[in-house]
């Protein structure tokens, strides 16, 4: 996972500022284009100050630079790398264990490790509940996170997007919906959907993020009172999870699309009342299966108040 998000994300990157292999190895200390290659290809390490001249040509103020590059041995860059992959599978106990280890045997040197330490602190702080993420001071750190990932005057959709990135523009979602400013959120959510259609080739990745953006932006169009566009996102959104059999954001999706045409009082159309009821019941079983409690309860919830069935009767 790590391969491709490091190489074929500098690779695309490259691409995208419309750069040869030449031409960005004149401009960071003498690289060689074979060099170059290899780390694309992810099948090589690369020098410090190589990365880091890398990194600035291409804009990248974000974290994808490891922060084990500060450490002094293997066992911070052990660490970091197992990490990532606990923040990406939602094992959020276990990285905010490994974090505070990390915390303890790192001493960030660049602005690029500080960035990556603060912003995933700040995340586990708040999914673990030891922190609320709102506030001026939280909301203006993501808002400059995000700010510095792009080059100035890309476009959003088409700019290459490493998925530790995507995760930040997540975080940053969830605080401004906590604050009600869903007007904020629909445009970039748009322009995210696009770059993953557009830009990931992973197919894990992609079908994560975009679940959980189709999700956010389905929620940000019923509070904008943007409802004609919600159906057509919910379809296609569970098209891909079909596809990619994303059981998690099959059944999290379908539960915003109910909550849509509960709330607008649809169900005057009985077809669609009826429709619902199954895709409720189904729902509540896959989130059973996989032990998604909050989501349990609001399906059990709508079963019983819109329907009066009794989840506890059900066999």
């Amino acid at each position: 996972m790590e391969n491709y998000d490091i190489g074929e994300i500098m690779r695309m990157k490259r691409k995208a500022l419309g750069y040869t292999r030449a031409e960005v190895c004149a401009r960071c200390g003498g690289m060689s284009e074979k060099t170059l290659s290899r780390l694309e290809s992810g099948k090589m390490k690369v020098r410090r100050e190589s990365i880091e001249e890398l990194l600035r040509l291409y804009h990248q103020s974000s974290h994808i630079l490891c922060p084990v590059l500060d450490a002094e041995n293997a066992l911070a860059n052990r660490l970091y790398l197992e990490i990532l992959l606990l923040l990406f599978q939602k094992n959020y106990m276990e990285a905010w264990r490994k974090f505070e280890i990390l915390e303890a045997d790192i001493v960030p040197k660049s602005e690029v490790s500080k960035y990556f330490m603060e912003s995933t602190k700040r995340k586990l702080m708040y999914i673990m509940g030891q922190k609320e993420l709102d506030g001026k001071e939280t909301l203006k750190f993501f808002e400059e996170l995000v700010a510095g990932m792009m080059p100035e005057g890309a476009d959003l959709a088409n700019w290459p997007v490493n998925w530790q990135e995507m995760s930040i523009y997540v975080d940053f979602f969830n605080l401004l919906a906590r604050q009600g400013q869903y007007g904020r959120i629909i445009p970039i959510a748009k322009k995210l959907l696009l770059n993953l259609e557009r830009c990931y080739h992973n197919i894990a990745i992609f079908s994560n993020f975009y679940g959980c953006l189709t999700r956010r932006l389905i929620r940000c169009l019923f509070e904008e009172n943007l409802g004609d566009q919600i159906v057509q996102l919910a379809e296609k959104g569970l098209e891909i999870c079909a596809v990619t059999g994303d059981i998690v954001n099959t059944y999290r999706i379908q539960g915003e699309l109910i909550n849509y045409f509960w709330k607008y009082d649809f169900f005057q159309n009985v077809e669609w009342r009826e429709q619902c009821f199954e895709k409720a019941k189904e729902g509540y079983v896959l989130s059973a299966v996989c032990e998604d409690r909050g989501v349990m309860r609001y399906f059990r919830r709508f079963l019983e108040d819109e329907y009066g069935y009794m989840v506890d009767d059900w066999s």
